[in-house]
């Protein structure tokens, strides 16, 4: 609802008065839900008072007007608003374009509810201090996923919460919680010394790594994340607190931004999205990367994964092999395209038919260890024994195990196939 309904308002609104609005608008309902009704508010006054000149001088025009003339008027203004709404809706539902607010509150459709990208520049260098006194920057974490979240240690209830929810998501990914880096970057380096972060991080998850700095350089990082930090006033006991985005930011290992999580993201959907995310970049290395496919492997680092689908399908229709190979790869993890091991298998099998040692690792993994209407232990033993045959090293263990699952007839058969195939290949 929220690309639609902003999309509506930044094509129906030319005025950069109000953009300006809009967009402080959409940044305070994202970093702070408490404020969106008041500066909601605020912004539709502000259109108010900008088009009440306007309706009273063309008031004024049509008293001048012959009833004629008027009438037409009339007529004309009605057929431009009915086609000046028809084209903010269809604008508002368009997939975001270069609209200042639309292109801030673009989702991805398959995050939505779990998390969203921002189609701006998210996250940047910084240089702190992490809860160990030691200095960091953004090139120490080089390598890792990173989930970043900007808080302060006397936050009374939001940053506990979001800092469980954190917890919670690492622990459910298991092993591969180890890729992953968590980070919590305070916003009030004045109270949150080195011991008070370490006493505070501690609570939450062994992992999590506190960071500050002077005010200068957590503006300069909460700066390049986008994030908004304000302090409030005292109380008479010396007291405040910090108003501060509620957003926890995931990157990629090259430093990347990958997603950003709002504050009501489950934890169950945010481990999913990471999961999905670290396994996707385990994929990268089992892409083949001839020069010719260069493109799409460009486009699947990116995270362009459907761009990624169809450069690779163009190439496998031409007998690319290793475009085949690649196609059955996203077909079996779903990456840009739902996920079917039929369909994966079906490409594993043209790249394997025509001798690629990859194409014939791939296919015999799908069918030792795929989906049970695709499981078949002898044809994972045959194709793993021949792309062992060709001095892929990556076959043995993975025909060794297979094979420990296997009575003595099934090796037997699956060897004659792999011998068939070897009589019959070009």
């Amino acid at each position: 609802g929220a690309p639609l309904a902003f999309g509506v308002f930044n094509g129906f609104l030319p005025c950069p008065l109000v953009y300006a609005f809009l967009a402080h608008t959409a940044a305070v309902c994202l970093s702070d839900p408490g404020r969106a009704v008041a500066t909601g508010a605020l912004t539709m006054a502000a259109f108010g008072l900008g088009t009440f000149p306007a309706l009273l001088l063309v008031a004024g025009l049509s008293r001048a007007l012959q009833p004629l003339w008027r009438r037409r008027g009339v007529q004309l203004a009605g057929a431009f608003i009915v086609l000046l709404g028809l084209v903010t809706i269809l604008r508002g539902a368009l997939p975001a374009g270069d609209h200042l607010v639309h292109a801030a509150l673009a989702e991805d459709g398959a995050t939505v509810g779990a998390g969203f990208q921002l189609r701006k520049g998210v996250g940047g260098p910084f240089a702190l201090v992490d809860h160990h006194g030691r200095a960091v920057t953004e090139a120490n974490f080089r390598g890792r996923f990173l989930l970043i979240y900007f808080g302060y240690t006397s936050c009374p209830d939001v940053c506990p919460t979001e800092l469980s929810k954190m917890a919670t998501a690492l622990d459910s990914l298991g092993a591969l919680a180890a890729e992953v880096q968590p980070l919590f970057i305070t916003v009030d380096p004045a109270r949150d010394s080195i011991e008070a972060l370490a006493d505070y991080v501690a609570r939450f998850h062994p992992r999590l790594l506190g960071l500050t700095g002077s005010p200068e350089q957590i503006a300069r990082a909460a700066t390049a994340f986008g994030v908004h930090a304000s302090r409030s006033s005292e109380a008479e006991d010396g007291g405040y607190f910090m108003n501060h985005s509620l957003l926890t930011f995931l990157m990629g290992r090259d430093g990347h931004h990958l997603e950003t999580f709002l504050a009501g993201t489950a934890a169950e959907a945010m481990a999913a999205r990471i999961r999905r995310h670290v396994e996707f970049d385990f994929v990268k290395d089992f892409l083949l990367r001839p020069a010719e496919l260069s493109p799409a492997y460009q486009a699947f680092a990116a995270g362009d994964h459907a761009a990624a689908v169809a450069a690779y399908q163009r190439e496998a229709d031409r007998g690319n092999v290793a475009a085949q190979n690649n196609l059955g790869i996203l077909y079996e993890v779903g990456a840009g395209v739902a996920a079917d091991a039929d369909a994966a298998a079906a490409w594993y099998r043209r790249a394997a038919e025509q001798g690629l040692p990859m194409g014939q690792y791939n296919l015999g993994i799908l069918y030792g260890t795929g989906p049970p209407e695709t499981r078949d232990r002898v044809q994972a033993y045959a194709w793993l024994t021949l792309a062992e045959a060709q001095g892929l090293d990556l076959a043995v263990p993975a025909r060794r195990a297979i094979g420990g699952r296997m009575t003595a007839a099934q090796v037997a058969e699956a060897e004659g196939l792999a011998r068939r195939w070897q009589r019959a290949a070009p």
